[in-house]
């Protein structure tokens, strides 16, 4: 903490008045700084996440965070629209070196709102190999829009592309490609080519065959598809592609014939630089009455003629929940699995191998489903053109069911904190009350101006007086030396300063003229002034020459100089009055003619 200046002494230009103002030095409270390096201070926001990676190396993991950034402006006090394109995501080392960029993108919630509801989905990769139990520093730096547009974020290259025409999807995140058909024999809607850098992982059906991934759903008796023709939207960014289907549920391979209660969404999840996706189907029953459901064997997200391509290809994998998984592999091209990621009803939904149906998937087991009750289900959908076997899949599947463990460690706004203060703890009118301001903390120098505002004593905003505070050394607001970071001025009160409480709020702002801290302490304002009067001949012969002195102290016991009397002896006022400008006044006047006992005003 900087050394407090020496208080200066006000002016005494006194009629009938005091302030009493009580010496308080408050601190501003703001959240400790976990580390000292901000990557640029026009950003006012920051979010630290600490991602600890757990037991199992990762490469190029994709990282999805829930943000809620109106609730984070609402905890620092904060208004304002916050402002999208100022995200960024800076990593920075374990003693606050920034490192560098995130590519990444932010999916607004559906009901988001950029100044009361601004929530939604930050997702980014792990950029590399994060090796096991490694911890990495994640910063997510934001801010809102009055606070100045922000420069143009770094230029990211995205590899995560695709194409539609009506009726196929491809996907192709230099890595693998992917193709989907909505429309293909039997009505069956998903994967029917799959390549790893130009090799095929299995071999493109006939388009008047079924796709290699469908679902297949039954009731004991009936089969059941979903009516997916032509039907596909596309949502996300560079990290993350959602390609999503929502079609009612009908008769196996009759797509005009509908049951008039299924309803499934199927959504199918791509990350940049990954080699497995997730697949989501949410199914509802949006009919009158409960219905029983199943999938077929292995049906609820199934793999089809495994051994049209693969052969005598390895087939490894169990069953057993929590992250039931199979996969297949041939040395030529490659290899494919499926792991159970999660679902509404764990029991039900679990990996499963049907040879005789030459078929790896999910399988569902019977359940009822009551009117517009709805099951969901993940799958984890893993591809491989090397060598691909159950260690693989273990890996992955090792990988999901312990993820990164990601704390949120602070949320900050950028830190400034200062002790204001008064020089002295009592005023009277027309004295000058000097205001100091001592900066504690500004490790990145961001504050350029101070103010304090004085409500006057009333109460109401209406009638504040709002002065500037420097650190300009200048002796015209009572600042000793130039960049000390100790803020000071002056505020002259009037003979008609309103005798009650006021207060005074202290602000500190940077370049932008963004308010970076704040806080206040009240005052007492009082008429009291201590005057005592002194006879030096008190006694004495009539006509004498009286003198008297008179003492005029404020509430702090100071002299005061400068004081205006009003002093009347019969029916005249006194005017033979010498101020000795040390608060002594001296005044001599005659004494009254006739013998007895007299008593003087002031």
């Amino acid at each position: 903490m900087k050394v407090l200046k020496n208080w200066i002494k006000s002016r005494k230009h006194v009629t009938l008045g005091i302030i009493a103002l009580a010496l308080i030095f408050f601190s501003i409270q703001v959240f400790a700084v976990s580390n000292p390096y901000w990557f640029d201070t026009s950003w006012h926001f920051r979010i630290n996440y600490t991602i600890n990676n757990s037991d199992y190396a990762r490469d190029y993991w994709p990282i999805e965070l829930d943000i809620n950034f109106t609730d984070l402006i609402n905890q620092k006090n904060r208004n304002g629209t916050f402002d999208s394109s100022s995200i960024r995501v800076v990593e920075q080392n374990s003693t606050g070196g920034v490192l560098f960029d995130h590519s990444f993108q932010f999916d607004n919630s559906t009901d988001f709102n950029a100044t009361t509801n601004a929530f939604g989905t930050l997702i980014f990769l792990l950029n590399g190999t994060t090796t096991a139990n490694q911890v990495r520093y994640i910063y997510v730096y934001f801010d809102v829009i009055e606070y100045g547009v922000k420069s143009a974020p770094e230029s990211f290259t995205t590899k995560l592309n695709y194409s539609w025409d009506g009726e196929e999807v491809h996907v192709n995140n230099s890595i693998f490609e992917w193709k989907i058909d909505t429309l293909r024999g039997e009505n069956t809607s998903g994967f029917y080519d799959v390549e790893y850098m130009g090799t095929k992982l299995f071999a493109t059906p006939l388009t008047t065959s079924k796709t290699r991934e469908y679902t297949q759903f039954s009731n004991g008796t009936n089969n059941f598809s979903f009516d997916f023709r032509n039907n596909a939207t596309f949502s996300g960014g560079n990290i993350k592609l959602i390609v999503e289907q929502m079609g009612n549920e009908t008769l196996w391979n009759n797509p005009d014939i509908l049951t008039g209660f299924g309803l499934m969404r199927k959504r199918y999840i791509f990350y940049e630089n990954s080699s497995w996706i997730k697949i989501e189907q949410n199914y509802t029953n949006v009919g009158p009455t409960s219905i029983d459901r199943e999938s077929t064997s292995g049906g609820a997200v199934s793999l089809n003629m495994i051994s049209t391509f693969y052969g005598s290809s390895l087939l490894f994998g169990n069953s057993t929940n929590p992250f039931s998984r199979y996969g297949y592999f041939d040395g030529a091209v490659g290899g494919v699995g499926f792991i159970n990621y999660n679902n509404s009803v764990n029991s039900n939904f679990y990996a499963k191998n049907d040879t005789a149906l030459d078929r790896i998937g999910i399988h569902l087991d019977n359940m009822t489903i009551e009117s517009n009750e709805s099951i969901s289900h993940t799958a984890i959908m893993q591809f491989d053109g090397d060598e691909y076997n159950s260690l693989n899949l273990q890996l992955l599947k090792n990988q999901m069911m312990y993820s990164p463990l990601i704390t949120l460690e602070t949320n900050q706004f950028i830190p400034v904190t200062f002790i204001p203060f008064i020089n002295y703890s009592i005023y009277n009118r027309n004295d000058s009350v000097l205001v100091f301001a001592n900066i504690t903390s500004d490790q990145y120098n961001v504050t350029t101006s101070m103010n304090a505002s004085f409500d006057m004593g009333t109460g109401s905003t209406a009638d504040d007086v709002r002065i500037s505070i420097y650190d300009d050394g200048l002796a015209l607001h009572g600042d000793e030396n130039s960049g000390d970071g100790i803020y000071s001025n002056l505020l002259n009160l009037s003979e008609t300063s309103n005798v009650s409480v006021w207060n005074v709020t202290v602000r500190a702002y940077d370049s932008f003229d963004v308010l970076l801290n704040y806080d206040n302490t009240v005052f007492d304002v009082t008429d009291v002034y201590n005057v005592t009067l002194l006879i030096l001949n008190p006694m004495g012969l009539v006509d004498r020459t009286v003198n008297v002195t008179i003492d005029v102290q404020n509430s702090r016991d100071e002299y005061v100089a400068g004081v205006a009397f009003n002093c009347t002896y019969g029916a005249g006022q006194l005017t033979n009055i010498t101020d000795l400008n040390n608060g002594t006044y001296y005044l001599n006047f005659s004494a009254p003619t006739t013998s007895d006992t007299y008593t003087s005003y002031l």
